[in-house]
Formats: C-alpha cells, sequence, structure tokens
C-alpha cells in the first residue's frame, strides 16, 4: 500500500481548466426588438461556460416586463446568481449579474459611480475550483471618458488590495478606441489585449467587451461566441476565454 501511495503522489498534477464568459445582454430585448429572456438563458447555456458575467440585467417593471430577470436566467441555466444591482428603487433593479456553477466562497459589491454619470459597480467574486480560490471582476463602465478613466483607477486599486490568487476580470468597458487614453490605462493595468470586436452583434467591429487574466502567464484563449441566436438576442455577443493553469504559475506571475 505504501509503494501505490508513493507512486499515485508522484503523479504530476493535472492542469485546471475554466471557461468564462461576459454577456451585455441588453434587459433581454434583442435587436428584432423583442423581449425574450428564455432566448437570453438560450445562448447563456450555448456558451457553456462555467462562471458568466453579465451586465445590463433589468428586472425593472418597465424596462424588465416586471420579472426578476436573474432569477429566471439562474432557473432556467441551472446557474447559481450573484447580484449586483447599479440602479435599485421602487420599480425594481438594473446592473451586474453573475452566474455560475462553481461554490461561491465570499463576494461584494464595489461602487464605481462618478457624480452626474449613470451609477456603476463591480461584483467581486471568489469562488472555489479544484480546492483553488479564483477571483473574479464583472463590471460595465460608464460612457464618458473621463468617468472610465476614474473607474478603471478605482478597479486598479480593488485589484491591488488583494493578489497572490487567479484573477479574471471581464465585463463591458465601453471602450471604442484602441488608442484611448483609458485603452492605454488598461493595458498599463491589466497587461495584454484579450478581447475581439463584440460590438454591435449583427456585424461587430468593437471591442467593447473584454477579459483579463492576471497572473498574464496564464494560457488563456478568448473567442466570440457569433451563433446565429447570439446574433440576434442583444446588441452584444457574449465573449468567452478557455483559462488552464497550474498553481505554480500563480504563486510565480502576479505582476
Amino acid at each position: 500500500m505504501n509503494g501505490n501511495l508513493s507512486e499515485a503522489s508522484s503523479e504530476p498534477r493535472r492542469p485546471v481548466r475554466l471557461a468564462v464568459a461576459s454577456y451585455n445582454i441588453h434587459g433581454c430585448v434583442g435587436t428584432d426588438r423583442l423581449y425574450r429572456p428564455y432566448r437570453t438563458a438560450e445562448v447563456i447555456r450555448e456558451i457553456d461556460a462555467q462562471v458568466v458575467g453579465l451586465q445590463e440585467v433589468d428586472s425593472r417593471l418597465q424596462g424588465g416586463g416586471g420579472m426578476n430577470q436573474l432569477e429566471f436566467l439562474a432557473m432556467i441555466t441551472g446557474f447559481r446568481s450573484l447580484s449586483g444591482p447599479c440602479i435599485q428603487d421602487d420599480k425594481g433593479c438594473f446592473g451586474n449579474a453573475l452566474l455560475t456553477n462553481l461554490p461561491v466562497l465570499s463576494f461584494q459589491t464595489i461602487d464605481l459611480s462618478l457624480s452626474g454619470r449613470e451609477p456603476r459597480g463591480i461584483i467581486d467574486a471568489h469562488l472555489e475550483m479544484n480546492g483553488a480560490e479564483i477571483r473574479i471582476l464583472n463590471t460595465h463602465l460608464g460612457r464618458g471618458g473621463r468617468e472610465r478613466r476614474f473607474q478603471v483607477n478605482r478597479l486598479k486599486q480593488a485589484i491591488e488590495e488583494e493578489t497572490g490568487k487567479l484573477t479574471i476580470i471581464l465585463g463591458d468597458f465601453n471602450e471604442w478606441f484602441p488608442r484611448s487614453r483609458c485603452s492605454r490605462m488598461l493595458t498599463a493595468c491589466f497587461g495584454r489585449k484579450l478581447h475581439r470586436p463584440t460590438y454591435p452583434s449583427l456585424f461587430p467591429i468593437l471591442s467593447l467587451d473584454r477579459i483579463w487574466v492576471l497572473p498574464e502567464n496564464v494560457k488563456t484563449v478568448v473567442q466570440v461566441h457569433s451563433s446565429p441566436l447570439a446574433q440576434v438576442t442583444s446588441d452584444h455577443l457574449p465573449i468567452r476565454a478557455e483559462i488552464e493553469w497550474e498553481m505554480k504559475e500563480i504563486a510565480s506571475g502576479q505582476r
């Protein structure tokens, strides 16, 4: 028996593999202007990721038809849901969310709002996979350049407050110009760009939706999910990343 244990312990550990995605669902309203939450759930199932960051989840009476979109999407997909509303009033809530089939260790929301602008925020979630802790930050940045620069700085600060684990930053960054000041800030803060054109969904030319993985030495492959259903379900296409790593890469590769 001791020999078997020794032999088993000497076997190399297999890499950990994870699929994550970011999807601006446009309140479940498609490019055909039809409100179809079930269609949105089907696209999420098509993506086949273990973690999906959502933006523009609309459960307000007027915008979302009076239903709790997040509860509905979680029910249809079978995922756990984490809510990060940026707007919350007597009509309901609107903002970010996270769907996952991984155990949730903890999560919080971080305010990114700038006075005079639409409220914005981050979902900061800690998940568990194969005994390892993974940090996911899902956000939707504002439309103004000064606003986004403020929000990128706040996001950077939040990340620097806690290091030493695989960290995935994803969301709709609303950055239209690859050489803008904000784009340069994003690259300086989070490293090489991992994105593809996702907007508009019928003819994507802009990389509004993005995924970064820290540390940068972690193997990551990014693709856009452009099925016929996805092209009509929202004005954004989902972006998906396949991530593969070993624990020693996390310890040695922190920025």
